[in-house]
């Protein structure tokens, strides 16, 4: 009773914004994502009794990267991976971090560090659609327009004209934009 409704709201609203908006978003960037890459760019496995190869995952990884990159080009800072949870744990005893410390900052924003050159994220399974693992984009194939919703992007109202409490105002913005010329720089694994 002693805290003013106007502090429970920006609380509510900032819940709202990390764990409905925003996951919201990345859900919809990388379904937009998958569904612009070419048959040809998409790899497929067979499950093992229903569960994930305990071997072969790295080499995938790999083919799935050669796949996305920019021809000629073997440089592969312009290039990001997205990897379902259930796919991680095969690959995580094969990925360099740069350093202990930042390696641990890293993970614990499930950012994996780089396999086989590429930024690796990770990501819930429920983002991809049924049976997609990996995702492997160049940057510079896909238009994501800013700004995303931040935790700091929502207005709270106090005095709202015929309403007798707060109005809390939440905006989601932006877009993702696979560019068709450059599709076949987008890559994924299935099984």
């Amino acid at each position: 009773q002693d805290v003013p409704i106007d502090s429970l709201g920006a609380q509510w609203a900032a819940q709202q914004l990390s764990e409905v908006f925003i996951p919201a978003h990345d859900q919809y960037s990388l379904s937009k994502i998958e569904a612009a890459v070419p048959y040809v760019n998409k790899i497929n496995f067979a499950l093992v009794a229903g569960a994930l190869p305990t071997t072969g995952l790295n080499l995938l990884f790999q083919q799935c990267i050669n796949k996305a990159r920019v021809v000629g080009n073997p440089n592969n800072n312009s290039m990001v991976a997205w990897v379902a949870w259930s796919f991680v744990a095969s690959l995580r005893a094969q990925i360099n971090f740069t350093g202990s410390d930042m390696g641990y900052a890293n993970a614990q924003s499930g950012f994996l560090g780089k396999a086989n050159g590429v930024a690796t994220v990770e990501v819930p399974d429920n983002y991809f659609l049924a049976g997609t693992y990996v995702l492997v984009a160049d940057k510079r194939a896909v238009i994501n327009v800013t700004p995303k919703v931040a935790p700091e992007d929502f207005r709270i109202l106090t005095q709202v004209p015929a309403f007798d409490g707060i109005e809390v105002q939440i905006r989601d913005r932006g877009a993702t934009i696979p560019m068709l010329r450059r599709v076949a720089n987008l890559a994924l694994i299935y099984a």
